[in-house]
């Protein structure tokens, strides 16, 4: 880390240097604006009179810097540092929030005209597509989508957003099952789609949102692999569910796929940012229906919050029911947020210098599978039912007259409780005895025993009481150097902050009855476990960054770059500020952009994430192993005995730490005659991510027999024990031992708009490879199952759920704009040009055994190959080593909105508009499946109260 430090400090000098050389002057370092400072000065109007609006708000998109219009509808913003493009959000009350992209250059001598319509569509420049852009100005691979593409994707919910980001696949919306996030990753297998979901931060208002604290698991041995899921519906160990977070509240969202920020922790894949509405807007009532879901939402806003307060309160409410003949399976979702921002004290342009913002936000989610009162075979039954309430409190005080000097910080408490359930019908052929002694972890309890009934109604409750504090607070500032060409200055932002993180659980966990407990097999037993013993896991963070910009003299013209470099430390369960019990992170990150000709940008970037361990992780339930010693059935109840050795064994892993992402990629974007056009490779590796593996447990217990059998009592034992035997238990643990290797290439391109059809191309697409390796030996579990008594020794091979993923799409859309009839159509036609898979590592050779002491021996090759190991190969299909090649697919959607009269809106969308699902025989399995999604259509409607505007 020494080196990296001295390279990037190395590297501003050098920039600094060359600065100096490119415009000599006496270089006088500043913390005024003079220089590197420029002012983007305009006016604003309404669109339908061209009548001049006050009291607009116009804000640097990302940054707390804004003006407020005068009387005369003009504005004039100062910008911290001279950028080519800036990105301007104007919002006023009554009127739709627009924005747009200006250069500040080209409005130096002419005002920048602004028009504002009171409604979305009927703009002339609305956007409805996401926007890729360097990060403000900090190079890294980033896709905004504003207020105006979300409402016309007609989403509902953060999941359905994230399909306009370049190589994401449209969907059909859904509540039926939780939604993940997937960055920059194909599909492989569970352990890598969930590492991926869990490495990307979702930050809501600066604050993220955390799902450390979710313990909503379940015992998962019987009859199914490591990694299947609980019955019920749940996030725990994975990303946050997106179901949760409505689409209605959102302004806009930035998704950042390439280096973060050194602000932003607790990830490897990326961060998608969201900001939710705060502040002026009319009353909004909106409905939205689709075959499986109604939503409604009721939102306003009051006041501007820059030179006056703000308010800004909702309530979204959902039902959902993915198959309309099935009434027993439900989503709800309610969700009621406030918000209030107090400017409280204010320059001479109206624009905040003290402010604040206080957010509260409730959501309830019950996502249910009732008993089916036609099916009483299995009385089965699942819900998960959750309630979650957020508190975040953010403000920035300008300390300076520089605009760019802020002090920033960040607030925020949830609190809230899961609860899930599930019941079956247990019904048994066979003879079940259970036990309710409960030893301590390591220890063995040998102890009496029952026989179950042959049928009894299990229910299984899992509670947990999360919650997440969270704080930071951030200064940066900035300082300029004078040279003797004003247009070309040179500036450092440097940014520090301080970051706590806190995720707890006080749930009463898993509960059930142990005479009546789930489902059990193969010995394994079953115990309530409260998460009382769980301590908070804390996470202590510091962290700094310099922005570099300025510009070099080539063949007399200045040419602008952009350098940040930054480094983060994360202490994760601080014992000291220099040691964690569950380790440290010291992680840099720098991205450069450099602009040589007009229009054209070169960028690259290099950088590691690092995401903490989840508690679900740190403490999983422990597991139970209840092995017979003795077992006398007599037809007299009387007369039975059964005698069982119980041993609690900790499943947690012996050290876990922190998994990481390296980060690089090489970018450029360019525009050339109203064409824009963006190009980047990147290369993503993550090591050490948790995978649940499933591993073999010895346990040596005693063989009892009987010495004599009384009449109307129960068998007596003879005093020594007949033999000794070893019992090869089941269980799973997380191991960090998975890797996941990605590369790919993202492409955008806008073609200007065709004016005669009024109609704009958006080019965009992703080649994608994913490969999802387990670096770790399993066991083969199997064979303790396919064969009627344990065998002497148990084969040891590589994970066979190592897979490789390709993959090939483009999206084109077509956008028709006709703001004078407040439409806008939009056409999609995506491609799946290439869609293979393999797995990696499939072989009926092993590369070791585990013998009855449980003691793992690693053989060579040759001995693998050899009859003295034939007991202990793995038979697999071999039509599970050919490839899945895919031919290609095509996917035609349509989506329109239109302005009504009376304040009304409507949107309409159709998704696979000509029903192509095309069969495919996939090779492996040899069967038939239905490609593309179903033909799917939904409808909105909107309504703004018509509440009068004053000038």
């Amino acid at each position: 880390m020494k080196h990296i430090n001295t390279i990037l400090l190395s590297t501003i000098a050098y920039l600094l240097a060359w600065q100096q050389a490119s415009h000599p002057a006496s270089a006088q370092t500043r913390t005024e604006t003079t220089l590197a400072a420029s002012t983007l000065c305009g006016t604003v109007v309404h669109t339908a009179t061209s009548k001049p609006l006050s009291a607009v708000r116009i804000t640097l998109v990302g940054t707390e810097i804004g003006a407020i219009t005068k009387a005369d509808g003009t504005f004039c913003l100062t910008l911290p540092v001279q950028q080519v493009l800036v990105r301007l959000q104007v919002q006023r009350f009554g009127f739709a929030v627009q924005t747009l992209e200006v250069s500040p250059e080209q409005y130096r001598s002419t005002p920048l005209v602004v028009r504002l319509a009171e409604r979305t569509f009927e703009m002339e420049n609305v956007t409805v597509i996401a926007r890729e852009e360097s990060r403000h100005s900090q190079g890294s691979t980033v896709s905004r989508i504003d207020r105006a593409a979300i409402e016309h994707v007609q989403a509902s919910n953060l999941a359905d957003v994230l399909q306009l980001v370049p190589g994401q696949l449209a969907q059909n919306p859904t509540f039926g099952s939780e939604q993940q996030s997937l960055l920059r990753q194909n599909p492989t297998n569970a352990d890598a789609n969930r590492a991926n979901a869990l490495g990307t931060a979702v930050v809501l208002d600066g604050t993220p949102l955390s799902n450390n604290a979710n313990m909503q698991s379940n015992v998962t041995i019987l009859n199914s692999g490591p990694s299947a899921l609980p019955p019920f519906a749940s996030v725990a160990g994975r990303g946050m569910d997106l179901r949760e977070i409505p689409a209605a509240n959102i302004a806009s969202v930035e998704v950042v796929r390439g280096i973060p920020s050194a602000r932003h922790g607790d990830l490897t894949a990326g961060a998608i940012l969201v900001e939710t509405l705060a502040g002026a807007m009319k009353p909004q009532v909106l409905l939205r229906a689709n075959p499986n879901a109604l939503e409604g939402d009721i939102s306003a806003g009051f006041g501007n919050g820059v030179s006056e307060s703000g308010f800004n309160a909702g309530v979204n409410i959902v039902r959902s029911q993915d198959d309309p003949r099935i009434t027993t399976d439900n989503f709800y979702r309610l969700n009621a947020n406030a918000a209030w921002t107090q400017p409280w004290a204010v320059n001479e342009q109206g624009a905040p210098i003290l402010s604040s913002t206080l957010r509260l936000a409730y959501t309830t989610t019950l996502d249910e599978s009732l008993d089916d009162p036609d099916d009483r075979q299995f009385l089965r039954e699942r819900f998960s039912r959750e309630w979650r309430l957020r508190t975040n409190l953010n403000g920035f005080w300008r300390f300076s007259p520089n605009p760019a000097s802020l002090l920033r910080w960040t607030f925020s408490a949830t609190t809230g409780e899961q609860n899930s359930f599930f019941q079956d019908l247990i019904t048994r052929s066979d003879i079940f005895p259970i036990t309710a002694a409960t030893p301590r972890i390591g220890s063995d309890t040998t102890v009496r025993g029952i026989f179950a009934p042959v049928e009894y109604l299990n229910k299984t409750t899992v509670n947990g009481r999360p919650l997440n504090l969270y704080g930071r607070v951030e200064a940066s500032h900035l300082l300029t150097f004078e040279t003797n060409s004003p247009s070309a200055p040179f500036a450092l932002k440097p940014m520090i902050g301080v970051e706590y993180r806190m995720d707890a659980n006080f749930g009463a966990g898993r509960q059930f009855d142990v005479l009546t407990p789930p489902r059990q097999n193969y010995s394994v037993g079953e115990r309530p476990r409260s998460y009382d013993d769980v301590p908070p896991l804390t996470q202590l963070s510091g962290y700094a960054e310099v922005l570099a910009t300025g510009s070099m003299a080539i063949d007399n013209a200045n040419r602008p770059f952009s350098l940040v470099a930054g480094m983060r430390y994360d202490n994760i369960a601080p014992i000291s500020l220099t040691a964690g019990r569950f380790g440290t992170t010291f992680v840099p990150r720098i991205n450069a952009s450099f602009e040589p000709i007009q229009g054209l940008e070169l960028r690259a970037g290099y950088g590691i994430t690092a995401k903490a361990p989840v508690l679900a992780h740190l403490y999983p339930n422990p597991q139970f192993f209840d092995v017979v010693n003795y077992s006398y059935f007599a037809q007299n109840p009387a007369e039975r005995l059964v005698i069982l050795t119980s041993r609690a064994i900790s499943t947690a892993p012996a050290s876990l730490r922190a998994f990481t992402t390296e980060k690089a990629e090489l970018g450029v974007n360019a525009r050339v005659e109203g064409f824009r056009a963006t190009l980047v490779a990147y290369n993503e590796e993550t090591r050490g991510a948790v995978g649940i593996s499933r591993l073999v447990h010895a346990m040596p217990f005693a063989r009892l027999q009987a010495q004599s059998f009384p009449r109307n009592a129960p068998p007596i034992l003879a005093p020594e024990p007949m033999r000794l035997d070893t019992f090869l238990g089941q269980y799973d643990t997380p191991v960090p031992s998975r890797r996941i290797s990605t590369r790919g290439v993202e492409w955008t391109l806008d073609a200007p708009e065709i004016t005669p059809l009024r109609t704009t191309l958006n080019l965009s697409g992703a080649w994608t490879l994913s490969q999802a390796i387990d670096e770790a030996l399993v066991v083969d579990y199997g064979a303790l199952t396919r064969f009627a008594n344990a065998p002497p020794r148990i084969g040891v091979f590589q994970n066979d759920e190592q897979r490789e993923s390709e993959r090939l799409v483009t999206s084109l859309r077509v956008i028709n704009r006709f703001p004078e009839l407040g439409l806008v159509m939009s056409w999609l036609v995506q491609t799946i040009w290439i869609e293979r898979d393999r797995f990696l590592a499939l072989s009926e050779i092993p590369q070791g055994f585990v013998d009855k002491t449980g003691r793992i021996t690693l053989i060579s090759q040759v001995q693998a190959e050899g009859d003295n190991f034939k007991d202990i190969r793995r038979p697999f299909d071999q039509r599970l080593l050919l490839t899945e090649d895919r031919p290609p697919l095509w996917l035609l959607n349509v989506r329109l909105s239109k302005t009504l009269p009376a304040g009304l809106q409507l949107a309409f969308y159709v998704n696979n508009l000509l029903a192509d699902r095309p069969l495919y025989f996939q090779r492996r399995n040899q069967r038939f499946t239905e490609r593309n999604i179903q033909l799917f259509f939904g409808l909105e409607l909107q309504y703004t109260i018509p509440l009068e505007i004053h000038d």
